[in-house]
C-alpha cells in the first residue's frame, strides 16, 4: 500500500519504482512471475535535502541550483560556481534525521545528453565525510565518466554528510563541473 499521494513507475522492463509520501524505492522484477512474488528486500530512497558552497549563476534560462540534485531529471544539474573545475567545492546532505546509510547514487556529470555530459566538468575524485555519528567516518572515491549510477556503498549512521570535489574533470567544452542527480538509500528495509 503506497498511501494516498504514492505512485508506482516502471523505469525499465525489470525495474519498478514506488514513490511513497516519505520516499523512493527501486525494485529489479525481471525474475517474478507475478506481482504476489516481488521480494521484500526493497531499500528506502531517503528524502534528502542538498545545499552547495557554490554555485553557478543562472544562465539561458537555465538554474543550477542544488536542488536539482534532488528532482530525479537527468536534464536538470548542479554546477558549481568557482573558477576553474571547483575543486574543493563541498555539497551538504541533509537527511533531517538519523539514519541508518547503506548507498549513495551520484549521477555524474551533465546527463541531459550525450553532447552535454562531454562538453561539461564532471568530478572525477571525492571525498564523502560522515561526522554526527558516533565515530567520523571518511571515504575517498572515484568516479566514472559514464552515462548512468556511480554507486558507493557505505555502512554508517549519520542526519547529514558533506561531499567534497577533490579533483575534477574538464569538459570538452566547459569548465563547470556538473551532477545531475544524488540519491541516498537506507541500510535498512523499507519494512522496517
Amino acid at each position: 500500500d503506497l498511501g494516498a499521494s504514492g505512485y508506482l513507475t516502471f523505469i525499465d522492463n525489470n525495474t519498478i519504482a514506488m514513490f511513497p509520501e516519505d520516499g523512493r524505492f527501486d525494485v529489479d522484477v525481471s525474475s517474478y512471475k507475478s506481482k504476489d512474488t516481488i521480494p521484500d528486500e526493497i531499500y528506502k530512497c531517503l528524502p534528502i535535502t542538498v545545499t552547495a558552497s557554490s554555485t553557478l549563476a543562472p544562465g539561458n534560462g537555465k538554474t543550477y541550483d542544488a536542488k536539482n540534485l534532488t528532482d530525479r531529471d537527468p536534464a536538470t544539474v548542479w554546477s558549481e560556481g568557482e573558477k576553474g573545475l571547483g575543486e574543493g567545492t563541498i555539497l551538504t546532505v541533509d537527511l533531517g534525521k538519523s539514519e541508518s546509510l547503506g548507498a549513495i547514487y551520484i549521477r555524474n556529470g551533465h546527463h541531459g545528453s550525450k553532447e552535454l555530459h562531454q562538453k561539461n566538468g564532471k568530478p572525477k575524485t571525492i571525498e564523502l565525510n560522515f561526522n554526527d555519528g558516533t565515530e567520523p567516518k571518511k571515504i575517498t572515491c572515484n568516479l566514472n565518466f559514464v552515462d548512468g549510477w556511480d554507486v558507493i556503498y557505505i555502512g554508517t549512521e549519520c542526519s547529514s554528510f558533506t561531499i567534497k570535489i577533490l579533483e575534477a574533470e574538464a569538459g570538452t567544452e566547459y569548465d563547470d563541473v556538473c551532477i545531475s542527480d544524488i540519491e541516498v538509500y537506507s541500510a535498512k528495509l523499507w519494512t522496517d
